[in-house]
């Protein structure tokens, strides 16, 4: 059983483990108030005495409970978000977080992963870091979108250029304007590496260090408009980095380009 399943199945019971107990605090309070109204009714200086009190003793009981599980409810959601390592999250990628980016690339030490389609965007933008990188021994891998995958009159490059409202033959210009681009530099470096994939694009994914950004492709939105997550290491980071060793390590699943 995974971790990722074992969790969910904890979680679940917790759930259940909580739904019983709000119910069972919410009962004894509403019997409170309900025989402090009963109390009242009758009418006496003593019984209303203690009628009064049953009922603020239970509209107080029952508002310090909401409260206090709501003060849970907001400790469990930092909790998860803290277990699965979510620094951050982004209406998008790309430029509009180009920021971001330059900050954790600057102090890489060890490791750039980058999984995308053509990275025009990141070859314009940081194109004359690429053999700083390659220098300072970071081991750089990028995966790009092979232009012909499938077959070249029916690619998935070219759907997806359809799909994101671009001109046809964007992906593949772009693909082959970055293999042009580092021609040279992966001839002579080799901790810089860049290989074609031929799989269905589900990801975006660009790891720096011990931190990796992730989102969707979405249907008639431009990649570099989609959500994005930035993660530290933790169940998620684990999961998408193996995504892209995956598609990187995968017989046949991504090759050198000619």
């Amino acid at each position: 059983m995974s971790k990722l399943t074992r969790r969910a199945g904890d979680k679940l019971r917790q759930s259940t483990s909580m739904t019983t107990r709000v119910v069972s605090y919410l009962a004894c309070n509403a019997v409170l108030v309900v025989g402090g109204v009963a109390l009242v009714i009758v009418n006496t200086p003593v019984a209303m005495a203690i009628g009064t009190s049953l009922m603020a003793t239970g509209i107080a009981g029952g508002a310090l409970f909401v409260y206090v599980l709501f003060t849970e409810e907001l400790s469990r959601r930092f909790e998860v978000i803290s277990e699965f390592g979510v620094l951050d999250i982004y209406e998008a990628r790309s430029v509009s977080i180009r920021p971001v980016y330059e900050e954790r690339l600057t102090k890489a030490t060890k490791q750039i992963d980058l999984l995308g389609f053509g990275q025009r965007s990141f070859r314009e933008d940081f194109g004359q870091e690429f053999a700083r990188w390659a220098d300072r021994d970071i081991a750089v891998r990028i995966l790009l979108l092979d232009p012909d995958f499938p077959q070249l009159d029916s690619s998935v490059a070219d759907i997806r250029d359809g799909e994101e409202r671009h001109s046809a033959g964007s992906i593949r210009r772009d693909v082959h304007e970055f293999l042009t681009a580092t021609e040279e530099l992966r001839r002579e470096k080799q901790n810089f590496r860049v290989r074609i994939y031929r799989c269905l694009p589900m990801l975006n994914i660009m790891r720096i260090d011990n931190e990796l950004f992730w989102g969707p492709y979405l249907l008639g939105k431009p990649s570099r408009n989609a959500p994005t997550l930035l993660v530290a290491r933790g169940p998620l980071f684990e999961t998408i980095s193996d995504h892209f060793e995956a598609i990187w390590s995968g017989d046949g699943v991504s090759v050198e380009p000619e």
